[in-house]
């Protein structure tokens, strides 16, 4: 990223922090409680204010369901009490308390093996707290109802592929990165024998009850932790991979249309705003064009429940 671009995204950041503060003065979110579909996020206390606003402005359009945090420790008693102020009947839960014995840890890999252990008895929606939905998620909806797996995705990859074939496309790739590490050897691992994969995002994913487990996870974990070892496969991203893989596992799973449903400027939409429903404004792309705080202003308008 030139200078230039720094500073303009620098300035952008701090009117977005001024401008996603607003939320504090919403009133609380209402919705119907619904123990059958749990949503969950993984929050650090420097994205409350994001994490509170991708709430409310995915409720608002799917309008049910049970809310858990998962606390990555960072988050204050000033923070929880924000948050439950604003998202009435969440349960906000310790990271520290997840189980990781065979797994990585860290990097979100909690979040995962919580996901595993969640979906036994509901279907659980994860989304990220830089998320903002702002248009109808029909798709989401009709996922949900008819017990699909789904995740956001790419115009490239846009569904279910072979593991051989994307270890093909990955070892043509000069990239040092654990997702393409681990692709690149997918092929090798009996895991894959007549399974399918899902090269997705694990920033709006849903797993359906009772289709992932713990067991089908360490199998997949563990046969390429042997291959790329113990180091490589606990680097940020491998969970990422691994929430694709188990997606890809579920009962007939979408990658959700792009770009209604899209990682911000990965790759740049030319389509109007207006064809667009969630978007996850991901890394140093984030305050591009100043796009997040304006669709974050126009969900606060939309709702007009200023205290």
């Amino acid at each position: 990223m030139n200078i230039t671009k720094k500073i303009k995204n620098h300035i952008n950041k701090i009117s977005f922090n001024k401008t996603i503060e607003k939320i504090k003065y919403t009133k609380p979110l209402k919705y119907k409680v619904d123990s059958n579909v749990i949503i969950l996020t993984q929050v650090h206390s420097a994205a409350v204010n994001m994490y509170i606003t991708a709430m409310k402005s995915f409720m608002y359009f799917f309008g049910r369901g049970t809310l858990k945090a998962l606390n990555d420790g960072s988050l204050t008693t000033a923070d929880k009490a924000l948050i439950t102020e604003h998202l009435p009947g969440i349960e906000i839960v310790e990271l520290s308390t997840i189980d990781t014995e065979g797994f990585p840890s860290g990097g979100t890999w909690e979040r995962l093996l919580y996901i595993v252990e969640l979906s036994k008895d509901a279907y659980v929606i994860q989304i990220d707290s830089d998320t903002l939905t702002f248009r109808p998620i029909p798709e989401i909806d009709n996922a949900v109802v008819a017990k699909r797996g789904f995740c956001i995705g790419s115009p490239t990859w846009s569904q279910l592929i072979s593991a051989s074939y994307i270890s093909d496309i990955a070892n043509r790739w000069d990239s040092d990165h654990v997702q393409v590490k681990a692709e690149q050897i997918f092929s090798k691992i009996p895991f894959f024998n007549n399974r399918k994969y899902l090269r997705g995002c694990s920033a709006v994913t849903g797993f359906p009850k009772g289709e992932i487990t713990r067991e089908l996870l360490l199998e997949f974990s563990s046969q390429v932790q042997e291959e790329l070892g113990e180091v490589k496969w606990s680097e940020w991203g491998s969970e990422q991979v691994s929430s694709n893989v188990m997606v890809a596992q579920t009962n007939e799973p979408i990658i959700l249309p792009w770009p209604k449903y899209q990682n911000f400027d990965f790759p740049e939409s030319k389509n109007s705003i207006e064809s667009q429903s969630i978007i996850h404004f991901i890394g140093t792309n984030r305050f591009n064009r100043n796009v997040y705080k304006d669709l974050a202003i126009e969900f606060f308008n939309k709702v007009k429940t200023s205290k």
